[in-house]
């Protein structure tokens, strides 16, 4: 109630109002019979205080204009990144040459490195962005993170010895890890194209990943530089992320929660709807055991088969980023000293990873008879079909470079699409369906810190296995690893637990209408 006592009238699409002042006790000749039995309404300072809610609506798609400098610094640190980790495949010679390494082995190393600061990063998300410095200040949280990124470039840029550049690794996994699980939180949240956003981020993960090869190869392989020096690149642009991030997400909770929360709280007779299980769900969550809760996944199962997939899925992807070179290397001799076309030929797979993250991403959201889910089955199938034809293609090194393209081509959406269906799942926010409570960002930011660290716990721990069989059993073993990972995939994929809101709306599963999508084709 206002201070003339009249009603307010109906809300203007303002930012919401969070008004904490206690309400002026009503006159006598207002107060109903109803209130007159309230014990504590004629005192202000006992008055019960009521909070009502209303649900938090996603960031609309591109509104406001800042959201245009978050995608941006989004895409930067995640073309930084695609830049990094691909620059590692044509590195693989120059660091065993500069270390007088005699096998893979230790190279195989980098990833578990990487990997075991993907995992510090899913296990100290929540718990960091809850202590005073980070809490509801992702820009600081991001600030933190970039610049661990930064440091972890030095050891490279310094030329120090190997167990140095093996041990910044996991620095440089666990700043990515937060701006993975943050970024993909913040591309989920948006109100339309959700996966359209997710993918252009992604998709300049990939960019990062195309122009990286032909860096190193020009710059490192080609001139016998000292590979250490091609890191001063990533080193520049790591510094320029932290400034960007910090400025770009500097009032993002506050924005976030001004475009859909409405939060009031106020004394009994002021107008206000009372909402018993938000005060409920609020008194809970002050507890440990419900602060914990509130901070960590509730959709366990569906986590864990997620974190399944993107293992499997990181795993092929990065092996086939990683080892494919060396591969070609062996199949063709003749070609030995020319290793600048090896580099060159992972530019065209990682070419084809930006291409299918753009180009493919939007179309499992427009084919309504297949969606997103049933969309990542076609995906994988086609992997498996190019991963076959370079396996078993023994004609030249220009067929084996498209066919290791097309498969860049094809696995690539399968990342942003995956990501979209699980996030979809957690939230219970898609158009089309119904949703089933809001998750916070602090619990959706834990689920995806979880399935990404697993996703890079694959990313490590497949090159490193192909990277120790290479020597006994041949470069070749890279194909039936990969294969059998695309296997597991279908069947995670087809396991995945579909909500409750999805049957009882009479949904197929996703493999029925993959089917029906193809039968429909064929027709």
């Amino acid at each position: 109630m206002n201070n003339t006592g009249q009603e307010p009238g109906p809300p203007a699409p303002a930012p919401a109002v969070l008004d904490i002042t206690p309400a002026p006790i009503p006159d006598a000749s207002q107060t109903s019979t109803a209130d007159s039995s309230s014990p504590n309404e004629d005192d202000p300072e006992k008055q019960t205080p009521i909070i009502t809610t209303t649900p938090i609506n996603p960031t609309p798609t591109i509104h406001p204009d800042v959201n245009h400098y978050r995608i941006a610094a989004l895409s930067l640190a995640s073309f930084t990144a695609g830049l990094t980790d691909a620059s590692v495949g044509p590195l693989i010679e120059p660091m065993k040459h500069f270390h007088n390494l005699p096998d893979d082995k230790l190279i195989s190393l980098l990833w578990v490195a990487q990997a075991v600061g993907f995992i510090l990063g899913a296990a100290l998300l929540s718990p960091l962005r809850s202590l005073k410095p980070f809490l509801n200040h992702d820009n600081v949280t991001l600030l933190s993170a970039n610049m661990l990124v930064f440091l972890s470039y030095l050891p490279f840029v310094c030329s120090a010895p190997l167990p140095a550049v093996i041990l910044a690794f996991l620095p440089l996994g666990l700043g990515n890890s937060f701006n993975i699980a943050i970024g993909n939180v913040y591309c989920g949240s948006l109100r339309r194209k959700s996966t359209f956003y997710l993918g252009v981020v992604h998709a300049c993960y990939g960019l990062g990943a195309t122009v990286g090869p032909l860096i190193a190869t020009g710059m490192i392989v080609q001139t016998r530089l000292d590979y250490g020096k091609f890191y001063s690149i990533p080193l520049c642009l790591s510094f320029i992320n932290s400034m960007l991030l910090f400025w770009a997400f500097r009032e993002y909770p506050v924005v976030a929660a001004a475009e859909g929360a409405v939060v009031v709280v106020a004394g009994r007779g002021a107008g206000a709807t009372t909402t018993a299980a938000a005060a409920t769900e609020r008194k809970n969550t002050m507890t440990p055991g419900g602060w914990i809760k509130s901070h960590l996944p509730t959709d366990t199962k569906l986590v864990i088969f997620a974190a399944l997939f993107m293992f499997c899925y990181q795993g092929a992807e990065v092996s086939n980023a990683g080892w494919t070179t060396e591969y070609l290397h062996e199949r063709y001799p003749a070609s030995q000293e020319k290793m600048d076309t090896y580099g060159y030929t992972m530019t065209g797979f990682w070419a084809g990873v930006t291409l299918g993250r753009v180009l493919l991403t939007p179309l499992g959201e427009s084919w309504p008879a297949m969606g997103n889910k049933g969309f990542v089955y076609f995906l994988v199938l086609l992997c498996a079909i190019f991963q076959l034809v370079l396996w078993f293609l023994r004609r030249n090194l220009a067929a084996s470079g498209a066919a290791v393209a097309l498969i860049g081509f094809f696995i690539g959406p399968g990342y942003p699409c995956a990501m979209e269906v699980v996030m979809n799942m957690v939230d219970g926010n898609e158009v089309r369906r119904p949703p089933l409570g809001r998750r916070s960002r602090e619990a959706k930011a834990a689920a995806v810190g979880v399935i990404s660290a697993f996703g890079m716990t694959g990313g490590a721990a497949v090159p490193f296995i192909i990277g120790n069989l290479n020597g006994p059993v041949g470069r070749w073993v890279l194909h039936p690893i990969v294969l059998g990972l695309y296997a597991l995939m279908l069947i995670i994929w087809f396991l995945l637990p579909e909500p409750e809101w999805i049957r009882d709306r009479w949904q197929p599963r996703s493999i029925h209408r993959f089917i029906r999508a193809l039968t429909t084709i064929w027709d």
